[in-house]
């Protein structure tokens, strides 16, 4: 049956959409993987707990010597030491040395090991009950005594898991039960401790429910907290590059590196703005979506990084945040691409204005609040020219994008061209990579 406490979830916001089911008695995971998780978990630290909850568990069979001497008649002392010292001490010993076995064997015999354990501590009570016999009011509320504060004592550590600690509990009970009455205890003190030990369970499985659902609801607020982590690095990588992304992480604040050589291309659907007013806003959006998305396919196969959409234009950039030598070759080869993709997703009716200028810029991220990677500098000015000044269906270069292509591209000289803001400069047209023959790929 399917359990989640709707109180539960109010203390921890977030996690009514993800929070799996539990069982409502059992407490496991109906999502199996989570629930392997907790096991491991739970494993871990109580392999980290278990010497020390069973050498004091030890110490405590030791201590009681002391109010052995007190409660039992002095005839029958020799008797209740020895299945003490004799049989319940090394048995404890045995259960505190197996926490220093491996993880791995713990966590395969670990719950079965501290549930054996404290079926033992309750045997060996009812051993002596029965070898104490006929007993006597007094060791009967003694004996009683010591197992209800064990019983308790073992619920609230948690060593072992909820379903574990209820079985051997009620068993280990209904054994001192039985051994008071072979014991020779009278109805009325069977009932008396039979009805201290129930109490004592009832308490104990109370409180061992509780503490075990907190720890699997802490799981539960963790992954989500993990989960939303993962969301939110997903979007900032989204906006800005991984490794801005983890430095504005560690360092809040502006950010901002030079870069000595970069290549910006800027595109332009040409002709887009009327026809987009032909069409209605669902159709236009998801044209851009379709023509955005797959230029952004193509930069993130080609190292580059888009840096921004504005309204139907495109921009992006070679070089940065990792510098590489091959900037102006990489961001030639995606504008050719583009050029053709344009084509291809547009059915024919679009097409692109690409410029491309190389040179030095500086990047990075300012402001406190929706964050963006952008570039500043003469060389973004003077690319977003190369564009406007373009032609459709061409990809416009400047001289220093030129130079840096070197040999390896097929370019056509422009002439000069009167550029505004800039002057009369000498520009080229990239018509596509160099083969054999000096042909255009």
């Amino acid at each position: 049956m399917p359990y989640i406490a709707a109180g539960a979830l109010s203390k921890y916001p977030g996690l009514r959409a993800v929070t799996p089911t539990m069982h409502r008695f059992t407490l496991a995971f109906d999502d199996v993987e989570l629930e392997r998780e907790f096991r491991r978990i739970h494993s871990e630290h109580a392999h980290a707990r278990h010497r020390i909850v069973w050498f004091l568990a030890t110490a405590a069979t030791m201590a009681m010597a002391a109010i052995d001497a007190i409660v039992v008649e002095p005839a029958r002392l020799r008797t209740i030491w020895a299945i003490r010292y004799a049989g319940v001490l090394p048995f404890l010993s045995c259960v505190v040395l197996f926490g220093y076995v491996p993880a791995h064997v713990y966590r395969r015999w670990g719950q079965s090991v501290t549930v054996v354990g404290l079926f033992g501590g309750l045997v060996g009570i009812a051993l002596i009950g029965v070898s104490l016999a006929p007993l006597p009011v007094a060791t009967t509320h003694y004996g009683t005594m010591v197992a209800a504060m064990g019983l308790l004592i073992f619920h609230a550590l948690g060593v072992a898991r909820f379903g574990w600690t209820v079985v051997a509990g009620i068993s280990g009970s209904l054994v001192v039960v039985a051994a008071l009455r072979v014991g020779g205890a009278a109805w009325s003190q069977v009932a008396y401790g039979a009805f201290f030990i129930a109490i004592a369970n009832v308490l104990g499985t109370l409180i061992g429910y509780t503490l075990e659902k907190l720890r699997r609801l802490e799981l539960v607020q963790q992954h989500t907290i993990e989960e939303e982590r993962a969301k939110s690095d997903r979007l900032l990588r989204n906006m800005l590059p991984a490794s801005i992304a983890e430095r504005l992480k560690r360092q809040p604040g502006a950010i901002a590196d030079g870069f000595d050589a970069v290549t910006v291309l800027f595109a332009d659907i040409a002709g887009f703005t009327p026809m987009s007013a032909q069409m209605a806003p669902a159709e236009v959006v998801g044209l851009l979506n379709d023509v955005f998305s797959a230029f952004d396919q193509m930069a993130q196969r080609r190292g580059l990084e888009k840096i921004k959409t504005i309204g139907d234009a495109y921009m992006l950039v070679g070089g940065l945040p990792t510098p590489r030598a091959d900037h102006a070759e990489a961001v030639a080869d995606m504008a050719l691409e583009m050029r053709d993709a344009i084509v291809r997703v547009g059915a024919g009716r679009l097409g692109l204005r690409i410029g491309m200028h190389s040179g030095p810029v500086v990047a990075g991220v300012i402001g406190t609040s929706k964050y963006s990677y952008d570039l500043w500098g003469d060389t973004v000015n003077t690319a977003s020219r190369m564009e406007s000044h373009g032609a459709a269906g061409e990809i416009h270069v400047s001289d220093a994008c030129r130079a840096a292509l070197g040999d390896g591209f097929l370019i056509e000289p422009r002439g000069v061209v009167e550029i505004k803001g800039k002057g009369p400069m000498a520009t080229y047209w990239l018509r596509g990579r160099r083969v054999a023959g000096g042909a255009a790929a």
